[in-house]
């Protein structure tokens, strides 16, 4: 899998996907009206986005669609009678879309070269290896599923740490969403994301609660960055929620790895790794198969 860029080019992918709608638009209007159609398909989303849900649907008349944005942040797609996905997350979809921008001749603004880069060659990575939809193989496993698996695995079992489900319940009772302070459907995030950019590790002081809301918009952005831009017309509540966490993680004696990249290097030869027994091994089944089918 090729090197993850600057994230910060792109931004919260809701608001690049948003900022992106009227481009979208025009190119379904003015070049390719059967677009809307497409839009509208599940598998076509699916394939072209990793997007498990259509990225358009039909409006309703009370406005509110469960899973898409309202008629003010659909944009012109409202006017044409559609409401547009909000469930997009920045590890599945940044790469997908940006790679669709291009395909399309859509005008991308703002990106470098690299990142660009990055895109093509993710998402090529990606249906190479026959896991994408559209891939060689609709809807077969990506290497790159698995490699990611083993980093939140090696990320997950640092130390000896142990926690319980009571401890992690009585975190939630303390703290509500640390990051708007809702107390209902909260779910566990990792304040510092568990992945090869950022290094964070399933910990106790380290999971937190959030909200479902919160936590799709959070998506891989470190606590701080997230909270700075989310109270960005706030910093003094920015920096009181920081000031949460921070004294959370202390108090169960989480420290984030600072010093990170020799562990990235670590992470990076694993997953390089687990491709090279994957490819063997899938070779050595694929002669077997040949031998009977030949027999």
């Amino acid at each position: 899998m090729s090197k993850l860029p600057d994230p910060n080019e792109v931004g919260p992918i809701g608001k690049f996907v948003r900022d992106n709608l009227p481009r979208i638009f025009d190119y379904c209007q003015g070049t390719d009206p059967e677009e809307f159609a497409r839009l509208s398909d599940r598998d076509y989303c699916l394939a072209t986005f990793r997007q498990s849900y259509p990225v358009l649907t039909l409006a309703n008349p009370d406005d509110t669609v469960e899973r898409y944005w309202t008629a003010k942040s659909s944009g012109p797609f409202a006017a044409a009678g559609y409401r547009v996905t909000s469930e997009w997350v920045a590890r599945l979809h940044t790469a997908h879309f940006v790679n669709y921008l291009m395909d399309k001749n859509i005008e991308l603004s703002g990106l470098s070269e690299d990142f660009k880069e990055w895109a093509r060659t993710t998402v090529a990575e990606f249906g190479a290896t026959g896991s994408a939809p559209g891939g060689p193989r609709y809807r077969s496993y990506a290497i790159g599923v698995a490699q990611n698996a083993l980093v939140r695995y090696l990320l997950s079992n640092i130390g000896r740490d142990e926690f319980s489900e009571k401890q992690w319940h009585a975190a939630k009772e303390e703290l509500g969403c640390v990051y708007c302070g809702n107390t209902t459907g909260l779910t566990i995030d990792h304040a510092v994301p568990i992945n090869r950019v950022h290094v964070g590790e399933h910990k106790l002081g380290n999971l937190v609660p959030a909200c479902g809301s919160c936590n799709g918009k959070k998506s891989n952005t470190n606590f701080d960055d997230y909270l700075r831009k989310m109270y960005a017309d706030d910093p003094q509540q920015a920096a009181d929620r920081i000031a949460v966490i921070k004294a959370y993680a202390s108090k169960h004696q989480y420290s984030p790895i600072v010093d990170s990249e020799d562990i990235r290097n670590l992470l990076d030869e694993a997953r390089d790794e687990l491709k090279l027994v994957a490819d063997k091994y899938l070779t050595r089944i694929n002669r077997k198969v040949e031998a009977q089918h030949a027999s």
